[in-house]
């Protein structure tokens, strides 16, 4: 599918036609800067011609009225340009939202397999760099292309001779220039889009890293894979747009050749003179007005090429699912799961019904977190059936149950952004009341009373300004906040000591009591009164960790 097509695709109906309508405005004010550039030799020529009709005007009024109709002209010239970048703005958003949605629905498997950096780019950079390269590209070629047609029309028709030298001395050059470059261009944009996504992940690699670095004398290690993947950036990168310079200089060198040849040629004419000079005038305005658009149109056509790994296919748009009843029950029917050799788990049945707590134990590493991911619909079994209220869940419909969870990750997941927006996921509490209650429930209102602070506190990058258990009492209250029928657990205990998981078991002993289904995956040895047990493997044990203060039932 060729570039342009593909661009065209990646509009709405609306862009396309505000972009054309844009397009076509430019285009008006190139054949504007024609026709001014005609009218102003025709006004010269007419002063320099001896015998010739006077001019329409006085001197004193026509110079001033040509002057301020060229301003109009060009402040109309930069209006449109400028409605044209705006454009370009809208579009790059829209694109990088319907990319991050994408993102955001990929698949389980594939989600993990591909690095941040890439969904970083195709996300927060290929858009704007569409808009910009591809977008406006071709929209400069387009009126590049008219510019460069009507000047040398306009120089046909003002002198047939002229007119070859023109074509002779600037379309040969022109044209190996755009060979040369386009070859060149094409053996760099797989280097710079690579080796950017490589120094992007690197980089994250470096700050993530940030403790490691110094203790393990790592520092020196994360820079050098840094520098070299950036060097094979931004060498690639300045290498393309250094050959974009190229094409000015070579057309003005041959333009400089082309005058001087005219002034030679006409020197050996008895007419020199007058019409000399008007011929050299007429040519240095067509080569100045010809040259420019060349090279903008040579620059455009490289930053297509060198761009074009920037036209991601849009994701389809995600539907809205449609809100499940209430979850009742949830039944495993002989699921099976593996990663390549390895097996997790087979043949796998177990049925949790409202109300009941169903605890899975096994060693890390075992299964316990791919089998909640299964559970939540992140995942699909690869052999069984999942049940949900006695209906087949299939993978399609897997999201429209989301409403009726809550997944607490092992490594919690957190915001640097507030408590409260840390818990509730919005940018205002939309329950404010139940907000209060599940910061008192899970012990984060007496934690945040004893600093000073309350649920507006900003936690750092990751909660760095917060105890692990600290962090995992707000994942435990973002569940508790949505008032799920379904509670998906993975190691809620590991930063809690004995007293703190004490005080966490009541709290989901009280939410079974209200109908909800706990499902709580450990490897640790948990006692919970009328829990059942699942063993995917032998069970192993850990030491307890740092004390916390308890916990209490929502609303408590």
């Amino acid at each position: 599918m060729s570039l342009l097509l593909r661009t065209w695709q990646l509009l709405e109906f609306r862009e396309r036609r505000r972009y054309v309508l844009l397009t076509l405005a430019d285009s008006a004010i190139q054949v504007l800067d024609v026709l001014f550039l005609a009218a102003l030799l025709a006004l010269v020529q007419r002063l320099l011609k001896v015998g010739a009709p006077g001019l329409p005007l006085q001197p004193a009024v026509l110079f001033p009225l040509f002057f301020f109709a060229f301003v109009a002209k060009n402040a109309a010239g930069y209006a449109a340009l400028r409605a044209l970048h705006r454009l370009g703005g809208t579009v790059a958003q829209r694109i990088a939202l319907r990319q991050l949605e994408g993102c955001q629905a990929a698949a389980q498997d594939l989600f993990v397999a591909t690095d941040s950096s890439v969904f970083i780019r195709k996300v927060n950079f290929h858009p704007l760099e569409f808009a910009h390269y591809v977008l406006l590209g071709y929209q400069q070629i387009a009126a590049q292309l008219l510019l460069v047609a009507l000047s040398v029309t306009a120089v046909f028709l003002f002198d047939a001779a002229l007119f070859a030298l023109l074509v002779a001395m600037l379309v040969p050059p022109a044209f190996l220039l755009y060979r040369g470059i386009k070859k060149r261009i094409d053996s760099r944009k797989a280097v710079v889009q690579t080796s950017n996504e490589d120094s992007l992940r690197y980089l994250l690699d470096a700050l993530k890293g940030h403790a490691e670095g110094k203790i393990y004398g790592a520092r020196s290690f994360f820079r050098t894979r840094f520098a070299a993947s950036r060097e094979r950036f931004t060498k690639a990168y300045f290498e393309m747009m250094g050959l974009q310079q190229l094409p000015a200089r070579a057309l003005e060198t041959v333009a400089v050749l082309g005058l001087l040849l005219l002034l030679g040629f006409s020197l050996q004419s008895p007419d020199a003179g007058a019409y000399l000079l008007l011929r050299a005038g007429a040519f240095l305005a067509a080569a100045y007005k010809v040259i420019p658009g060349l090279v903008k149109i040579i620059a455009a056509h490289s930053q297509l090429r060198a761009w074009s790994f920037t036209l991601d296919t849009l994701p389809e748009e995600a539907l809205v699912p449609k809100t499940s009843t209430n979850i009742h029950s949830i039944e495993v029917e002989e699921i099976s799961f593996s990663y390549g050799k390895q097996t997790l788990f087979r043949e796998l049945n177990f049925t949790v019904n409202a109300g009941e707590v169903l605890l899975i134990g096994s060693p890390s590493g075992s299964g316990k977190t791919t089998l909640l991911e299964i559970l939540s619909g992140l995942r699909e079994p690869q052999a069984g059936c999942l049940r949900v209220n006695g209906k087949s869940r299939r993978a399609e419909t897997a999201a429209s149950y989301w409403p009726r969870m809550a997944y607490v990750r092992q490594e919690s997941f957190l915001l640097h952004d507030t408590v409260a927006r840390n818990v509730c996921l919005e940018e205002s509490a939309s329950m404010p009341e139940r907000l209060a209650a599940v910061l008192r429930a899970t012990g984060l209102s007496p934690m945040l009373a004893s600093e000073g602070t309350d649920s507006g506190k900003i936690l750092l990058e990751d909660g760095g300004n917060l105890s692990g258990g600290q962090r995992q009492r707000i994942a435990l209250a973002r569940a508790l906040y949505r008032n799920p029928d379904v509670y998906l657990l993975d190691e809620p205990f590991n930063e809690l000591d004995a007293e703190a998981v004490a005080g966490m078991i009541r709290l989901l002993e009280a939410e079974a009591a209200k109908g909800k289904i706990i499902i709580l995956v450990t490897h640790q040895p948990v006692h919970l009164p009328g829990a059942r047990h699942i063993h995917l493997h032998e069970r192993q044990t850990q030491h307890p960790r740092a004390a916390h203060t308890g916990l209490r039932s929502v609303g408590g």
